[in-house]
């Protein structure tokens, strides 16, 4: 049975910036942690006109 470690994290999305920046930025962060073997778990996606920053919920086997 596996023992998983959490961690979220917090992505900052450029709010005027075009629709593929503001993917590649979410896709960078993703492809880092799973360099670091991280798999997402669940996005909490940012509420259009409130924020603009994305959480990451992340787990890892240890």
């Amino acid at each position: 049975m596996h023992k998983w470690k959490y961690k979220i994290v917090a992505v900052k999305i450029p709010t005027f910036a075009k629709e593929e920046n503001k993917l590649s930025a979410v896709e960078d962060k993703l492809n880092r942690l799973g360099m670091d073997g991280w798999e997402l778990v669940h996005p909490f996606l940012p509420i259009p006109g409130y924020s603009s920053t994305t959480h990451l919920y992340m787990k890892r086997a240890y």
